[in-house]
């Protein structure tokens, strides 16, 4: 066991091959119910899945304090709606967001505490606007809804950045330097000879604002809350910076929202964004390189021990909301089975696939309790199983633009 570790999960162990058989046993029986007749049977096997989950992480010694969903935006193609990166802000394709229109009549059983106000942070780009609106449940108890920047994509190119003005666009244009990024200068440049146009920035603002309607009408969302990420401008709105935060700089932000948003009390924060930056975040946090589908959503459990430590639990599961029905489909995915690595933030790591936050304490100092800890083994923990691709992948794997494909789970 490596210093301070305080979880061994052992693949081979009865208690692990007993959760996944279960879980596997679950998704397979989802997947079979038809959500116009068998709503109320769909309900009951998520709630199963959520039990098998607390059950194993009862058995491991620790218990949920929150839950956490991360969603990517529905389809926006490459060609289609991108266009090759040059399409500034790209928006869903039309067809997904007419396939997505009925979708918040299932999502409310993806919620741990739907009793209880959900907390929902969203990238500011379109796309991700546009999800929110369509498939955050219809009827909520209550949410908060806030624009994040921190969630924002991954880009080097117009269509993944958060683009809504000619003035942007050129502004952005007008700070690279040939020789330092000479491949972003060619894209801006073609972008703004290609759809530098009014019309074009018209509709990029109509469909925000039309997101933001719908989400702003949601119980007990204000639009104090809501914009208050961002700048007012008289001209253009509220402005939201996302280009100040390396992306090193997202994946700590992110970790702490969730800290900051769970601290307090049991609840769900909902969280949507892209492809590439919940890729990230995913790699960094749990060791997870898998890529994000259209319209997949991940749900972590915030995990506490009776020490106060606190760390994030990632199931062997993932949702996926098909863009072609709207529906929810589940998949096994075993190797998404891990516990929070996460280095640098904190002294307590395991040596694989683990690392522990502190509740409620600053992330920035040692806190007593994390000095000369005694190792404690609850299960045996390998290092998690990961995600790979064939060599001809390469570059779709490891490349940081939203505008490569997702490769398929």
């Amino acid at each position: 066991m490596g210093q301070g570790q305080i979880i061994n999960i052992d693949p081979a162990s009865d208690a692990v091959i007993s959760y996944q058989q279960n879980i596997k046993s679950l998704i397979n029986t989802l997947n079979v119910l038809n959500p116009d007749k068998d709503q109320n049977q769909i309900n009951e096997i998520l709630g199963q899945i959520k039990a098998e989950d607390q059950q194993f992480i009862l058995k491991s010694g620790l218990y949920i304090t929150g839950h956490v969903l991360f969603s990517r935006h529905g389809e926006s193609a490459l060609w289609s709606q991108k266009k090759l990166g040059l399409n500034p802000n790209a928006a869903l394709a039309q067809q997904a967001m007419g396939n997505m229109s009925h979708s918040n009549k299932f999502t409310s059983a993806l919620l741990g505490y739907p009793d209880k106000r959900t907390l929902i942070a969203v990238s500011p780009l379109v796309r991700a606007k546009q999800t929110a609106s369509l498939i955050i449940p219809a009827h909520l108890k209550s949410a908060q809804i806030i624009i994040q920047p921190t969630l924002s994509e991954n880009s080097f190119t117009p269509s993944g950045k958060n683009i809504t003005s000619l003035e942007q666009l050129t502004q952005e244009y007008n700070q690279m330097s040939f020789w330092r990024t000479p491949i972003k200068v060619i894209l801006f440049k073609l972008s703004i000879w290609f759809y530098g146009y009014t019309n074009v920035f018209e509709q990029i603002q109509k469909k925000s604002s039309q997101a933001d309607e719908i989400m702003l009408n949601i119980s007990g969302v204000t639009s104090l809350e809501y914009f208050s990420q961002g700048r007012q401008t008289n001209e253009e709105g509220c402005i939201f910076d996302t280009n100040s935060l390396s992306e090193d700089q997202k994946i700590t932000t992110t970790r702490q929202l969730i800290r900051d948003n769970l601290k307090s009390d049991e609840g769900d924060f909902w969280l949507f964004g892209h492809g590439n930056n919940f890729k990230n975040f995913f790699n960094k946090t749990f060791g997870i390189k898998s890529a994000f589908e259209y319209g997949e959503t991940r749900c972590v459990y915030n995990i506490q021990k009776d020490s106060g430590l606190t760390s994030l639990f990632s199931p062997p599961y993932i949702f996926v909301i098909d863009q072609s029905t709207g529906r929810i489909r589940g998949k096994y995915t075993e190797h998404t089975l891990a516990f929070e690595i996460n280095l640098s933030s904190l002294s307590l790591v395991s040596d694989s696939t683990k690392k522990m936050h502190e509740g409620g304490l600053d992330l920035t100092k040692p806190h007593p309790a994390q000095v000369n800890l005694p190792e404690l083994e609850v299960l045996r923990l390998e290092q998690p199983k990961t995600f790979t691709v064939s060599q001809k992948h390469d570059f779709y794997e490891n490349n940081t633009n939203s505008d490569t494909p997702a490769a398929i789970i």
